[in-house]
């Protein structure tokens, strides 16, 4: 592993079995590349392939990693965010295969004062084959407690 980057669990609130990636390949302005090794284990595992479905997964994961090196980088503490969009999912396999390494690469495309950050990203083989590409649109609230405070108040104000 590169010695400029921490383990993906500083990164990240995620932990086993939910943190699905395995490591940071690289970040450079708005873009960060990070690697994952489906795992039999996994609980999207069949025994030996994880649902294509689950790239979105990889994807988000991914982008939470960025603003968790943002925050540190920052002094701030990593916090969580929500994933609260995907367009254009498109898998080009129907299947991960365990024990084969995929890279995922997230670029920012647009970061919003409010926490609302789009990214493209795309997930390829080590071959360089594009197996699965979106467009995440992502949320990271300012305060927690308050945006869940928002959240059960609008949740209580709705009427049955």
């Amino acid at each position: 592993m590169s010695s400029l980057y921490r383990p993906v669990e500083d990164y990240l609130l995620h932990r086993p079995p939910a943190l699905l990636l395995d490591r940071v390949e690289d970040i450079a302005d708005n873009t960060i590349v990070c690697s994952a090794t489906p795992r039999a284990d996994s609980a999207f595992s069949d025994g030996t392939l994880v649902p294509g479905w689950v790239g979105v997964e990889f994807m988000a994961q991914t982008v939470g990693v960025l603003a968790g090196f943002r925050a540190l980088t920052q002094n701030l503490p990593v916090r969580i965010g929500f994933l609260v969009g995907c367009r254009k999912y498109e898998s080009f396999v129907s299947a991960f295969t365990v024990n084969e390494t995929i890279f995922i690469r997230a670029q920012e495309l647009l970061n919003n004062p409010d926490g609302v950050v789009a990214m493209d990203c795309i997930l390829y083989s080590v071959q360089n084959v594009i197996l699965a590409k979106a467009h995440l649109l992502v949320y990271q609230p300012g305060n927690i407690d308050t945006y869940l405070e928002m959240l059960a108040d609008d949740a209580s104000s709705t009427p049955s």
